[in-house]
Formats: C-alpha cells, structure tokens, sequence
C-alpha cells in the first residue's frame, strides 16, 4: 500500500511531498531481510528466536565460474542487537528508495 502526504507552506512558498510504502521486513519462511545481493551471494538481517544476525552468504561456482544458484552457504554470522538490526533495515531501504526516485 502506498500513501502521498502533500503539506503546503504558503508563506514560505514550497511544498513538501512525502510517498509512504509500508514493506514487509520478514514475510518468508527463513525471516529473513535480503541487505544486498548480487551473482556471488547475499547479506541478510535474520529474525531468530534469540534475536538478530546478520549473515553473509557465499554461492559455489562451476567449472567456468558461473554461479550456480541454490547452492548458498553461509560464510559469516554475527548477532546484532535490535537497535544494530533497525539502523541496518533503515540504512538498505533508503538505499533502494533512493535508486527508485
């Protein structure tokens, strides 16, 4: 769902306009919050019964180099705390708004 908040300043005559989008942090089965990805592999913020880990994520590689997907491993795992998680989420989504606009 997305909402357009428009706030008029006539004395100082500007607008603001702010697009509002509600994204769903955990919404699959693993919980997990995708920070990046490319051909290589992915980092992800992991919402656990003992809290938060952010993991990374290598793919194997065929005889010429090529990823092959399915295969990903998890090459480090560190627990973050909830404010560490939120500034992290915080941080990846205005990343990917900001290429948007």
């Amino acid at each position: 769902m997305e909402e357009v908040k428009v706030s008029v300043d006539l004395e100082k005559g500007t607008a603001t306009v702010q697009r509002i989008s509600r994204v769903e942090l955990f919404e699959n089965p693993a919980k997990r919050f995708v920070i990046e990805s490319d051909s290589g592999g992915f980092s992800a913020l992991e919402k656990r019964e003992d809290g938060y880990h952010i993991v990374n994520y290598l793919r194997s590689r065929d005889y010429f180099g090529n990823p092959k997907y399915g295969t990903e491993k998890p090459i480090e795992d560190r627990k973050v705390t909830a404010k560490e998680a939120r500034e992290t989420i915080r941080e990846a989504l205005k990343a990917r708004f900001e290429e948007l606009w």
